[in-house]
């Protein structure tokens, strides 16, 4: 209850300003209207994944639904109920969700900032954010988030396996499950997935069977990869004219590069940054990653604001905020605007393990008395050092990098992970005191 208070506090204040703002958009909102269409034909006997109009549109837009049977019959109610009361719901259901996220990433967040500078952000708000697309991604969030990080839950996976069953994007959090060696939460979280299949074939047989042998792996059924909103590693290369066997090579090294910086935190005992790694990889090797799909870009923002990263965490929220994929640029310029989402979230990838070592752990300061009592230096030496040119002065700093190893080891991991008081790596050094305790 402590959790969840503040955050429905929050979402029922910022509700009224978000509902507001859906109802600039409400004549359109194209993905909730994608999934009442998919959803009513499901419920008259139709066959889900044919080209569906909603004679409410005042666009006429093509309606293609792209999801699992089993969501189509999660969102059989926005099928039968008003307009104007699905749009409300989901509204105020995605700002909860997300500042339930924000409890679980950072407790101490304030709570009204998070969520009211989140709704000016491409992933969340204008202009094709989920809250104006009527998308589901911050709901899905939480079932991920609520299911990884709170530290002793029972039946761990099983929430994963339920997003994945709606959306297949978030079963890569079942491999990070199965890399990090909780091979039973995995198989939990596969086996409520193949649940969800499994009902979604009762429900529709004939559907079921067109979507799990043919459209699943079909990106051209999502939409245009080449379209600027998809930010993907696979939309950057469609839009720089790449054939499909360079993103399979790319989206495999990405993805196992990813995966295994995962499974470092992890082992470090920092299981929050190994699940954004997690999302940051999945939402790159995925085929489609729409600019509403990258939701996770705010948690991700928190931790590196939180843990001293400012300089990477202030460009991060930039990119997001000002959007440059929108940009009418002459190339080369418009190349790389174009692919902003994506280049950023490629160097934040490629930095991730060096965050790993600098965020939350202490950090002496280069020649006092903590960091030559740990390295066997006096402050003499180490001033010796400095003179003695680069090469020396950086010794070391070396030797504090490669001490992160104690950080590291399953021990400190295990200490982290059951709740007891983390201790610096140097604190089990001789005369180096207690750490932080």
């Amino acid at each position: 209850m402590t959790l969840l208070k503040p955050a429905a506090s929050w979402a029922l204040l910022a509700g009224a300003g978000a509902y507001w703002l859906q109802t600039l958009a409400s004549e359109h909102l194209l993905d909730l209207r994608v999934y009442r269409s998919g959803a009513a034909a499901l419920l008259h006997g139709g066959a889900i994944y044919a080209e569906h109009l909603d004679p409410t549109d005042p666009f006429h837009t093509p309606l293609n639904f792209t999801y699992p049977p089993f969501a189509a019959l999660l969102f059989a109610p926005f099928a039968l109920l008003p307009w104007a009361f699905v749009v409300a719901a989901l509204t105020v259901a995605g700002i909860a969700a997300l500042a339930l996220t924000t409890r679980l990433v950072r407790p101490r967040a304030p709570l009204a900032a998070v969520v009211v500078g989140a709704m000016l952000l491409g992933p969340v708000g204008w202009p094709q954010g989920t809250l104006v697309m009527g998308q589901v991604n911050l709901l899905l969030m939480a079932l991920v988030a609520a299911d990884l990080l709170p530290a002793h839950r029972r039946w761990r996976g099983a929430l994963t396996g339920i997003a994945a069953g709606v959306k297949l994007t978030p079963g890569i959090f079942l491999v990070y499950l199965a890399m990090t060696g909780r091979r039973r939460e995995a198989a939990t979280g596969a086996v409520t997935a193949a649940a969800t299949a499994l009902i979604g074939y009762a429900v529709a047989p004939g559907d079921s069977v067109l979507f799990w042998t043919r459209l699943w792996w079909d990106p051209a059924h999502v939409g245009d990869q080449a379209y600027p909103p998809n930010q993907s590693l696979g939309g950057a290369l469609a839009r720089l004219g790449a054939g499909h066997g360079v993103w399979l090579v790319l989206a495999a090294a990405v993805g196992a590069y990813g995966l295994a910086v995962a499974r470092q935190a992890y082992r470090s005992g920092d299981e929050l940054w190994g699940v954004l790694v997690t999302a940051l990889t999945g939402l790159l090797v995925s085929p489609v990653s729409w600019l509403h799909h990258w939701v996770w870009a705010v948690p991700i923002a928190l931790v590196l604001w939180a843990r001293g990263a400012w300089v990477i965490a202030t460009c991060w929220v930039a990119v997001f905020a000002v959007q440059p994929l929108w940009w009418s640029l002459p190339p080369p310029a418009h190349d790389l605007a174009t692919n902003s989402v994506t280049l950023a979230g490629l160097a934040l990838l490629a930095a991730a393990p060096y965050l790993i070592l600098i965020m939350d752990r202490p950090v002496p300061k280069i020649g006092s008395t903590v960091w030559n009592r740990a390295y066997g230096r006096s402050v003499g030496a180490s001033r010796s050092a400095a003179r003695s040119g680069p090469v020396a002065a950086t010794r070391p700093m070396t030797a504090w990098w490669l001490s992160t190893a104690a950080v590291r080891s399953p021990r400190w991991a295990r200490r982290r992970r059951s709740g007891c008081p983390p201790t610096s790596p140097y604190s089990a050094m001789p005369g180096t005191g207690s750490g932080r305790g």
